[in-house]
């Protein structure tokens, strides 16, 4: 993330948010969407328009969320599996 002089510092969040780079700013989305139960997309994400999930449901959205992140790294075999399961619930 961005980095700042130590000591007491008073910055905004926007401040902040035009230090960062591309990078971190997705880093930064990503951190924010799994904190809150964020779906892509939202945009009046208030806390009363948030509909709160299941746990399993978390579970299940953050292991697909790794997965996304890994494919580079998945065998062959777990990329077919993968393609199997997401075929039957086309």
């Amino acid at each position: 993330m961005a980095r700042f002089e130590s000591g007491d510092i008073d910055i905004t969040p926007k401040e902040f948010i035009e230090e960062c780079n591309k990078f971190e700013l997705l880093k930064l989305k990503i951190l924010i969407m799994d904190m809150f139960d964020l779906e892509e997309g939202c945009v009046d994400c208030g806390e009363e328009n948030v509909e709160r999930r299941s746990l399993s449901q978390r579970k299940f959205n953050q292991a697909l969320r790794t997965l996304e992140n890994s494919w580079h790294s998945l065998s062959k075999t777990d990329g077919d599996i993968i393609e199997d399961i997401a075929k039957k619930y086309e």
